[in-house]
């Protein structure tokens, strides 16, 4: 959408209309004459942002999008997964970005108090974890809660309210608790 709007552009949208230029030109490239070719090439590259050999090997194909014909498989087992969801909820879901630094460091503690078990493995997978991993993992756990700031702030207005309603209490009675 135009920069007024509320859309947010993402690779696949640019993907999309990269797509459907291409669609359009195709039939235009499969009819010219060599001489044609090239300038229609020209003027797709610079539409297009693409290599001129990427070009004629897309205009020359069907340009359909074929999805992946097998799923990678799961490069962390899932006892990483459980040792994840141990350590966010020790540290109360911290984000990504905090708790990933701390991994290998917090499954240390955590073993040692015997909350975690931690074996030789599970310590190198977790010390190998990036960071869109720790995020996956955590999303994926289910139990993650998702708290938006709107709702942060109407949580601490409640807390800041309890707080300040029981220490105005004590004051009236002439109490200090």
């Amino acid at each position: 959408m135009l920069p007024g709007g509320n859309h947010v552009r993402t690779r696949k949208d640019d993907d999309d209309e990269r797509y459907k230029y291409l669609r359009w030109m195709q039939d235009r490239y499969l009819q010219a004459s060599r001489r044609e070719r090239g300038a229609l090439l020209d003027e797709v590259m610079e539409v297009t942002q693409l290599h001129r050999k990427t070009l004629i090997r897309l205009l020359r194909s069907d340009l359909c999008r074929h999805p992946r014909s097998r799923q990678r498989g799961r490069t962390y087992s899932p006892e990483v997964d459980d040792a994840l969801r141990v350590i966010d909820e020790s540290m109360d879901y911290i984000c990504a970005e905090r708790l990933h630094p701390n991994l290998p460091w917090l499954a240390e503690q955590l073993a040692r108090h015997g909350e975690l078990m931690l074996t030789d493995s599970l310590r190198t997978q977790l010390a190998q974890l990036s960071l869109s991993t720790v995020r996956r993992i955590s999303r994926r756990s289910g139990d993650y809660p998702h708290l938006t700031a709107e709702s942060r702030r109407a949580l601490r207005r409640k807390e800041n309210k309890e707080s300040s309603s029981a220490s105005s209490a004590s004051l009236r009675w002439g109490k200090a608790c």
